[in-house]
């Protein structure tokens, strides 16, 4: 009994680290969403951009005055589209991490799960061992009660032997 209530309180103090690692497990579920769904949205928000202004890049580049400030022109634009593709990047990385994070929160749980499990079973083990304790109890005392009364019964007899004897 001793060995299963040692076992219980182990599988508790495991139970607890679960809970610990599932909370911790969520916080970065919830972070690694908030990041992807403002990346997602700043991304957004440039495609909009991009797309509503196309017809004015064009008009920027073809209203340079020379062939420098073309190239000038042209060069921020590359970075633009450089610094779009890395928010592009951004976002899909942050999707990523979101999914890591959601993965990592359904094994948490799944280990919480099989903890709880583990506790029940201990637990069942726990109660079935002192049903049995309490059962041998119920008999070894029947049987003391039974011995007792046995032993009265005894000396009465002998007490009233002893007083026939005597009379």
């Amino acid at each position: 009994l001793e060995l299963a209530i040692e076992q219980y309180n182990d599988a508790r103090v495991r139970l607890q680290g679960v809970q610990d690692k599932l909370a911790e497990a969520l916080d970065d579920k919830e972070a690694a969403e908030a990041i992807a769904v403002e990346a997602m949205g700043q991304l957004e928000d440039r495609a909009v951009e991009a797309y509503t202004g196309a017809g004015s890049q064009m008009d920027v580049l073809l209203g340079a005055s020379d062939l420098s400030e073309f190239s000038d022109r042209l060069e921020f634009m590359g970075a633009l589209a450089q610094n779009d593709a890395d928010l592009a990047t951004a976002a899909e990385n942050a999707q990523q991490q979101a999914e890591w994070a959601a993965d990592r929160y359904a094994e948490t749980i799944d280990e919480k799960t099989a903890e709880l499990d583990q506790m029940s079973a201990k637990r069942a083990e726990i109660q079935s061992m002192l049903d049995e304790q309490e059962a041998l109890y119920q008999e070894l005392n029947r049987e003391y009660e039974d011995y007792l009364e046995r032993q009265e019964a005894a000396a009465a007899a002998a007490a009233a032997a002893e007083a026939d004897a005597a009379s």
